[in-house]
């Protein structure tokens, strides 16, 4: 077989083995260069438009408190990448719904895309980029009659699972323990601080 490559011009093999090198790199798994986006805008996809202007003031606390611009409210769900939706009796659905008991719901929604160029150029890598997003949903009832901070303990919460947080059930006073109507008050320094690391990461 390779007889026939090298009896080819040199001005028509290099670019023919180009290609191989570039189609053996991308087959064979080359390491890439990460690159992340995390740039969280939501909007209100579900529920009472009435609320926009709650969860509007719920993101402006968070990014005072975070000290940098971690959230966007979009008006236009178009332009959003997450979702907010406000469910009625979201507290009251069962196993088979969303979950008994719960007064919100959070996820962290990651996808990958990569680029693999025809030609890759020696001493650099082909492109990874991860687009970060979340969904949260919040009860109906809990948004109503909830007081500002017990509507930023639970924003804040939910908004830690987006951010990739598990609960913690070791201390009653972290953001993320399970239930977050338990102590009255919330280790929200601590939170924040997590925050911030994981914006920078």
């Amino acid at each position: 077989m390779l007889m026939p490559l090298l009896s080819l011009p040199s001005r028509r093999l290099f670019p023919l083995i180009t290609l191989l090198a570039a189609l053996c790199a991308t087959a064979c798994g080359s390491d890439y260069k990460v690159v992340k986006i995390k740039q969280y805008r939501l909007a209100l996809t579900q529920g009472d438009a009435a609320f926009k202007s709650t969860f509007e003031s719920l993101i402006n606390d968070f990014n005072t408190a975070a000290g940098s611009t971690v959230l966007t409210f979009e008006n236009d769900a178009a332009k959003a990448n997450c979702s907010i939706a406000v469910i009625k009796d979201l507290v009251k659905q069962n196993a088979d719904g969303l979950g008994t008991g719960k007064v919100g719901l959070g996820q962290w929604v990651t996808q990958s895309k990569q680029d693999n160029p025809v030609v890759i150029v020696p001493g650099e890598k082909p492109t990874e980029t991860i687009l970060y997003s979340m969904n949260v949903q919040f009860d109906q009832d809990y948004l109503k009659n909830g007081t500002k901070y017990d509507l930023q303990k639970l924003f804040y919460h939910e908004v830690g699972h987006g951010l990739e947080l598990d609960h913690n059930e070791a201390n009653e006073k972290d953001v993320m323990y399970p239930d977050v109507g338990v102590g009255e008050t919330k280790d929200f320094d601590s939170y924040f601080k997590y925050v911030k690391s994981y914006m920078a990461s």
